[in-house]
């Protein structure tokens, strides 16, 4: 996770526009790669093919969320909004062998 002077938010945070800055994670144009459920958490996999950072890879842990509810989205924001009606993830990890096992030690604990 890296930070640039523009901030990282959610695109659903304005709620007038969604706009998606070049080289930032579009929440329409995703895929899943691994899909754990873990202790009432759902650890994820994704992929966003126009994102520029770690190859447009990202582990989220969502709280509550089935893998059918997963399934059925069309939006998927990588990012933590307390505001917006969409999902938001309760956490991230860096997208690697690592990132991984702390996401699932995370959701275990």
């Amino acid at each position: 996770m890296g930070m640039s002077m523009a901030g990282s938010s959610s695109c659903f945070d304005k709620k007038d526009e969604v706009k998606v800055v070049m080289g930032n994670p579009d929440p329409k144009d995703f895929y899943l790669t691994a899909v754990v459920s873990v202790n009432g958490f759902l650890v994820v996999g994704v992929t966003y093919p126009n994102c520029k950072n770690y190859e447009g890879n990202k582990i989220l842990v969502f709280k509550e969320l089935t893998p059918r509810a997963l399934l059925a989205r069309e939006v998927l924001d990588p990012h933590f909004s307390s505001d917006c009606p969409q999902l938001s993830p309760i956490a991230r990890f860096v997208p690697t062998e690592d990132g991984w096992r702390m996401a699932l030690k995370f959701a275990s604990s």
